[in-house]
């Protein structure tokens, strides 16, 4: 009876690791839908009658909004008119805070940035060999205070481990070594705690799902 629940055990936690991404992934992807269809579809209802709605409406909406206003940025007057109204949200102090974070952090995916975060590297956070992976994000300093600028200094970004979030450091250059990684492959390396770095093949991923023995301690 033992030897028949620790087979079932094992297979239930096989079948979990091979759903499971795939799970969560769907269910993140329901859940942005389900918000877009929420505040978009009502406001098409209100455009239209009742009747004249379909369900998904308002997710096609929202796809073509973000659409539109990609193609619209090209023109000055559109660029002039969105320059102005973040003008005007960095001026209110708790939308400011907001809004700076949510724009600092979508400009990391924003890749005609140019952005110093493009920048991986290795980072030794004491005297002895203990080192870290983190992301460069800022090495001018101009403007900030003296207890800030001065010195050789960058400001690195380092991820927390299956979590989201992270934090940031002032490091002296001298302790900053840059690697020869991928930004995808150095953020998934630190946020797998060094489990995971490239990306395998996803047919012989299941396969060692399937002749592995999750939970067999011997």
């Amino acid at each position: 009876m033992d030897a028949r629940l620790r087979l079932l055990g094992r297979t239930f936690l096989r079948g979990l690791v091979a759903i499971l991404p795939i799970a969560v992934t769907i269910v993140i992807l329901v859940w942005l839908g389900d918000k877009a269809e929420a505040i978009l579809g009502a406001f098409i209802k209100f455009l239209i009658p009742n009747e004249w709605y379909i369900p998904g409406m308002g997710v096609i909406a929202g796809i073509l909004v973000v659409l539109a206003v990609g193609a619209l940025l090209k023109m000055w007057i559109v660029r002039r008119a969105f320059a102005y109204s973040e003008t005007l949200m960095v001026r209110v102090p708790l939308v400011r805070l907001v809004y700076g974070s949510v724009r600092d952090l979508t400009s990391f995916f924003d890749k005609s940035k140019k952005r110093e975060f493009n920048k991986a590297v290795l980072v030794t956070l004491s005297e002895g060999e203990v080192q870290t992976i983190g992301f460069v994000t800022r090495e001018d300093f101009t403007g900030m205070p003296e207890e800030i600028s001065a010195g050789d200094k960058v400001t690195v970004y380092i991820p927390w481990s299956y979590q989201v979030g992270g934090f940031h450091l002032l490091v002296p250059k001298s302790r900053v070594q840059p690697i020869d990684l991928s930004v995808d492959r150095a953020m998934r390396f630190a946020v797998t705690a060094g489990v995971s770095m490239s990306e395998e093949n996803h047919e012989d991923r299941f396969e060692k799902i399937a002749s592995s023995e999750p939970g067999d301690e011997g």
